[in-house]
């Protein structure tokens, strides 16, 4: 039984994400009827959505670390040197979410 093309894209995206070689989830495409450019171009397309998802995973975790930084050196400045209050959750979660991004990225990149 051949797969519907919206099955397809999800093969293909859950394939990559897993870290499958692109020749290896190419000839899987394929297998599946789709001709050979067909499944060069979802390739490119899933490729790039991926690259895209983890930017924006890298930049929301990024931006909420410097919120948090800034909003402390802020409150500290406001309050004559005197460390009020520091905004540790935006910063911890911050940092390990962008951490994950700039990890998914550099994997992607290689491919």
């Amino acid at each position: 039984m051949t797969l519907s093309a919206r099955q397809l894209e999800a093969q293909c995206k859950h394939r990559m994400k897993s870290g499958q070689k692109w020749d290896d989830v190419r000839k899987f495409l394929v297998s599946e009827g789709m001709t050979d450019s067909s499944a060069e171009a979802m390739l490119k397309k899933t490729l790039e959505d991926l690259r895209s998802q983890a930017g924006m995973t890298l930049g929301a975790g990024g931006a909420l670390a410097i919120i948090g930084i800034v909003a402390s050196i802020a409150v500290t400045q406001v309050s004559n040197g005197m460390v009020q209050l520091f905004w540790w959750g935006p910063v911890l979660i911050g940092i390990p979410v962008a951490v994950v991004g700039l990890a998914k990225l550099l994997k992607l990149r290689r491919r």
